[in-house]
């Protein structure tokens, strides 16, 4: 009897949580890519959909995704610098040889090229991967994924 009671507490207290995560590809004022991605923890799947919006306004097609809770072996937060903006850094670091004022938007190019994603890996090594630009919405979701006790 109280372990049945123990899972209706469960069971109630499993209200699907989201979380929502953005990031966003700039150049200069530009941006070229916004993804926007909605996370939702709901015992015992974790449903991802994936969104692009090209140039920050056009909507390009949705990506769903769900994943048992039970599939996933490690999770992990990750800093990350885009190739476009490595390469774009360093012909700036060039350019400022010729003339300084390059070497600013080198340093700009390389701060706003960094951002960080969440990486979540299954028993099967494949990986799912969460861009975000920011630190604490990723540990947030670590943090909610790590509270629901799921069943190996």
């Amino acid at each position: 009897m109280e372990k049945i009671m123990e899972n209706l507490a469960l069971e109630k207290d499993s209200t699907p949580k989201e979380l929502l995560f953005e990031w966003d590809k700039h150049l200069s004022y530009l941006t070229l890519n916004k993804i926007k991605t909605k996370v939702t923890i709901d015992n015992p799947n974790l449903f991802i959909e994936r969104r692009n919006h090209y140039l920050g306004l056009v909507p390009g097609r949705t990506k769903d995704q769900k994943l048992p809770l039970s599939n996933i072996a490690k999770l992990s937060v990750r800093k990350k610098i885009n190739l476009f903006d490595i390469l774009l850094g360093l012909t700036f670091i060039i350019l400022g040889f010729a003339q300084p004022l390059f070497f600013i938007f080198a340093i700009i190019t390389f701060w706003t090229g960094v951002s960080n994603k969440v990486i979540i890996t299954t028993n099967l090594k494949s990986k799912f991967i969460i861009p975000t630009n920011s630190k604490e919405n990723a540990q947030q979701l670590i943090e909610a994924i790590n509270e629901i006790p799921v069943s190996k």
